[in-house]
């Protein structure tokens, strides 16, 4: 259904040796359990702050996930063994099906063995997660 995108120091992925940028995402399931949204036109088409941003840059240091409202763990919880993707531009799961099957009670996080490096728009994927359900995904990125 929908996503809310924050991200916590977007100049971390315009520019080499600035501090690492945090992307907040909170997303709500339809009633069939489906979330999608593009992560950067999310953010910009809500964002009146500059600078805009029309892609996702750096490298993938972790993902973190967090079931319910705001990731609190307690409201509005998915179903267990919800599945996301964060597909590239082509379509590509940049987290290569590491973000499957994740709990809709506890939280838990991907840490890649090497940063995966993106520059491109991120889409978020969800399923299985139950007719109005909440999560937070966060991914944390270097340049």
């Amino acid at each position: 259904m929908a996503i809310t995108v924050t991200i916590q120091n977007v100049k971390g992925m315009l520019r080499q040796n600035s501090d690492p940028a945090k992307i907040t995402i909170d997303c709500t399931s339809a009633a069939n359990g489906v979330v999608t949204g593009g992560v950067a036109a999310t953010y910009a088409a809500a964002s009146t702050s500059n600078p805009q941003i029309s892609k996702v840059s750096g490298y993938i240091r972790k993902i973190e996930w967090a079931p319910g409202l705001n990731g609190d763990g307690a409201n509005n919880l998915p179903t267990d063994q919800c599945d996301f993707t964060l597909n590239d531009s082509y379509g590509y799961d940049v987290a290569a099906g590491y973000l499957a099957n994740q709990s809709g009670n506890n939280a838990g996080a991907v840490v890649p063995v090497s940063p995966i490096f993106v520059d491109t728009e991120l889409t978020l994927n969800g399923a299985n997660m139950g007719n109005a359900a909440k999560g937070r995904l966060i991914i944390h990125l270097a340049n």
